[in-house]
């Protein structure tokens, strides 16, 4: 696709958006050098497309074959890297990036904040750096793109990496124990991912997210959220095949259902709780532990014991 066309095709989105050409570029490129693309007059680095576009919402596949070589070859080490350390092989994804740490100072803006995020993340799960340094971190990398970012004061577009920046910001302010925080966040992204037109794609997003929030309105006894948030996770999970997470999701949906005790919650949950069980495969996240916690939570239940002595949720 020729520039011209990209212009017409970035103006078109971000008018159906209604945002400013403000609103897309900012943290990125200067608004003038935004309109110049907008209106095809000037050739853009791949790198910028690809952030403009992701903060529109559009398919970057159509910039691959403008995608400078050494770019690429950075962001797919830093993408495998991510990959291994959300699988749980924090050394395999920490020797990833040494192989391209000594490029640093050379990558892009975009890959500087892509490195910098996993990087954090894998020094947090290895114990090498505390949840308040994590925040920090997290928060500075969100700055490379967002300089105005305040937490009450949300950016109105994001890139995929801003959006997993945040996530893993509003993870920190929930591991704090500062929930509200950590809900008005999730319910931010979750409302983001519900707008996009790539439903798979979103709902891969939502199911980390309907998971977390739910597991903070839980914390805070917003039982009738926390129950219509893990249910949407539920159904993310089954949409996109993430058996993984489908039973963490349900946990946190029978912890609210107990808890808020209306007509029908003890056998709604039940029945949640058969179909974990026969979700209880090698391919299921600590699916023992799960049902086990899930059944200890319904005896105290039956058995009219304080709730103050059930386990924490999730």
């Amino acid at each position: 696709m020729d520039k011209i066309a990209i212009g017409k095709l970035m103006k078109s989105r971000r008018k159906g958006l209604d945002r400013s050409q403000f609103d897309v570029c900012n943290g990125i490129c200067d608004v003038s050098s935004y309109s110049r693309i907008e209106r095809g007059l000037v050739d853009s680095s791949a790198d910028i497309l690809i952030y403009l576009f992701e903060r529109l919402g559009l398919s970057t596949e159509i910039l691959n074959n403008s995608i400078n070589e050494q770019d690429d070859r950075i962001r797919q080490v830093i993408r495998e890297a991510s990959h291994e350390n959300a699988h749980g092989d924090q050394k395999h994804a920490l020797s990833l990036l040494e192989t391209i740490s000594e490029e640093y100072e050379n990558f892009s803006q975009a890959n500087k904040q892509r490195y910098d995020t996993v990087d954090t993340m894998i020094a947090y799960e290895e114990g090498i750096i505390t949840n308040k340094e994590r925040l920090t971190n997290m928060e500075k990398a969100l700055r490379m793109t967002v300089p105005n970012y305040d937490i009450d004061n949300l950016p109105p577009l994001l890139t995929n990496t801003e959006s997993l920046i945040l996530r893993y910001i509003a993870n920190a302010y929930a591991v704090l124990e500062s929930y509200d925080i950590a809900i008005k966040v999730y319910y931010y992204l979750k409302s983001r991912e519900n707008k996009k037109s790539d439903r798979y794609a979103a709902s891969k997003n939502l199911v980390h997210i309907c998971y977390n929030l739910s597991k903070c309105l839980g914390q805070v006894g917003r039982y009738d959220e926390c129950i219509e948030v893990a249910k949407e996770g539920m159904c993310c999970c089954e949409y996109v095949s993430n058996i993984s997470m489908l039973p963490s999701c349900m946990y946190n949906c029978v912890w609210s259902l107990v808890l808020r005790n209306n007509d029908g919650d003890r056998e709604e949950a039940k029945r949640l709780i058969d179909k974990i069980s026969e979700l209880n495969t090698p391919m299921t996240w600590n699916g023992d532990g799960l049902k086990s916690g899930i059944y200890d939570i319904l005896n105290t239940y039956i058995n009219h014991i304080s709730s103050s002595s059930v386990s924490s949720i999730g």
